[in-house]
This record gives C-alpha cells, structure tokens and sequence, in this order.
C-alpha cells in the first residue's frame, strides 16, 4: 500500500459503525431507496392528478384547474419532472392570465398527457 493509499474495505472485516465515510454511505444508500419509492408513488398518482384537471375543466372549474397546476408545478420540480413543472407553470399561467378556454383546454389536453407517458 502507498503512504496516499486509502484502504479499502473487506466484506469479511468487521464493521466499524463510528466511521463516518461508512454510515454516510448507508445514509445515501438509505435516501436513494426511499426516494425512488418516493418517485414511483408520485408516477403512480399522476394518472389521478390528469384526470382531476380534465374533471374540472369539464365542469369550468379553472380556480380549481389553476390549484391543481399549482400542486403540480412544485411536486414535478420536486420529483424531477422538468416537461411536467413547465406545462403545469404554462397552464397556471394561462388561468391567472384569464386566457380563452380554448388555449386553457389545450394545456391541459399537453399537461395530462405527459402525465400519463411519465415513468419513473
């Protein structure tokens, strides 16, 4: 071994569970597992969230449409959903705007559909 060397690890060395590098590296391990199942959940909900703004444009709910773009403009980002976080921010934009039903009805038909292609 050279003097800048780091040692590295056995599987048949005990554990030394007061070495910091080890426990961060369970920790990260840790995160990335429930993070996933995190991200999965949320692909599995999008389904759901695309049908809710169909239901409430259908109905002409837009204060309704504008929340649940809202929800999802900060979930997407969150979860690393770029497309999603833009066209949801697009149509929030749009229903403040108070733009026509027509341009709203469009963003929504873009919005549910990436919805619908999304994969963990």
């Amino acid at each position: 071994m050279q003097p800048n060397d780091k040692p590295t690890r056995s599987h048949s060395a005990p554990i030394d569970w007061e070495d910091d590098e080890y426990a961060d590296e369970i920790d990260d391990q840790d995160d990335d597992a429930e993070m996933a199942q995190l991200v999965l959940r949320f692909v599995d909900e999008l389904r759901t969230r695309a049908d809710a703004l169909e239901a409430s444009l259908a109905q002409r709910d837009l204060p309704k449409v504008g929340g649940l773009a809202h929800q999802l403009v900060g979930s997407a980002r969150a979860y690393g959903f770029p497309r999603i976080t833009e066209e949801a921010a697009a149509l929030e934009t749009s229903v403040r705007a108070g733009r026509c039903l027509d341009e709203i009805r469009s963003q929504v038909a873009t919005v549910a559909a990436l919805c619908r292609e999304a994969r963990a």
